[in-house]
């Protein structure tokens, strides 16, 4: 089985993904998690493109894709269940890019593809406390109009992306009351869980 989880900057998908990599452990599933934009961070800083994950970024589309490439290859050859963390779209100056162009999506083949997401206003919220990425210029300054709007293309190109594969598509929303430090990640976590754990 192999689950790709998607979302956009700041809604919490590393968080989602450690409360994930615990259930995982309880219920003693062999599962990898493996971060997309590790693997071509690898091959970048092998390259000598980039100092740090976020320096990818400003690369020219025709580099981004080469790393791509090489991370899907390498992301393959992982036997067994595997969770992989990436983006379903790229906001750049040009317009959105697609995270997973139709040559990586035919090498990772994945079962299922998850959209995660969050009240934008929240996200807002979020961004602005995250000051390490700020001070790096990781994140453009965006409304949480903007925010949505992403959220919004991000499900347009997971639906894409499912059909060409012969994906199926889950729509998380990390909502509820946060009764709880990171409630909503803990909620999203366990619906993603409990729906996909008898397949892994």
């Amino acid at each position: 089985m192999k689950i790709i989880i998607t979302a956009v900057p700041g809604c919490g998908k590393t968080t989602v993904l450690n409360f994930l990599k615990k259930h995982a452990e309880e219920d003693k599933k062999n599962v990898v998690f493996a971060n997309f934009g590790d693997y071509m961070f690898e091959e970048a800083k092998k390259r000598g493109l980039a100092e740090h994950r976020d320096g990818m970024r400003p690369l020219p589309k025709n580099v981004q894709e080469e790393l791509q490439l090489a991370a899907a290859k390498k992301i393959s050859e992982i036997t067994g269940s595997v969770i992989i963390d990436t983006h379903a779209s790229i906001k750049t100056r040009f317009g959105y890019w697609s995270g997973l162009p139709e040559s990586i999506l035919k090498i990772l083949k994945p079962d299922v593809i998850i959209s995660l997401e969050k009240d934008p206003q929240i996200i807002l919220e979020k961004r602005a406390g995250d000051k390490e990425r700020e001070k790096i210029g990781a994140r453009d300054k965006e409304t949480a109009e903007e925010i949505d709007l992403h959220q919004k293309i991000n499900r347009a190109f997971v639906i894409a992306y499912a059909a060409l594969v012969g994906a199926a598509v889950k729509i998380v929303e990390a909502k509820g009351e946060e009764t709880e430090p990171l409630g909503h990640a803990k909620q999203a976590a366990r619906k993603i869980w409990d729906d996909l754990k008898d397949s892994i």
